[in-house]
């Protein structure tokens, strides 16, 4: 049987219920004018303040607020599960936009 591994998460969740991780939020979102930058649309509740350093030792890092993007949470559910994918294989995302192009053709014919 498998071990089941063991969440890191526990540490993260109980900084981002620090007063120092809000007011961080805040300035992130005020800095991205409330709009998710992937997709334009404005912020909703919930939207998450993504970190684009992954790494677990500069979690807590909050010096620069450009190493962070607002998103709303779907869009950012979609970018940690692209990452992995685009690291290996950067062609993913021209093989992406293909088959939207095809969906938008195959969609109006």
């Amino acid at each position: 049987m498998r071990k089941r591994k063991v969440s890191n998460q526990s540490w993260k969740t109980k900084f981002r219920a620090s007063n120092e991780w809000k007011k961080w939020r805040h300035q992130v979102y005020v800095k991205d004018g409330g709009i998710d930058f992937i997709t334009g649309k404005k912020l909703i509740s919930g939207c998450n303040c993504h970190h684009e350093d992954l790494r677990e030792e500069n979690y807590k890092k909050l010096e620069d607020v450009n190493r962070f993007r607002m998103l709303n949470k779907l869009t950012h559910k979609m970018i940690h599960w692209l990452y992995p994918y685009w690291l290996k294989d950067r062609e993913i995302i021209s093989r992406i936009i293909k088959v939207l192009e095809e969906m938008e053709r195959f969609s109006n014919d």
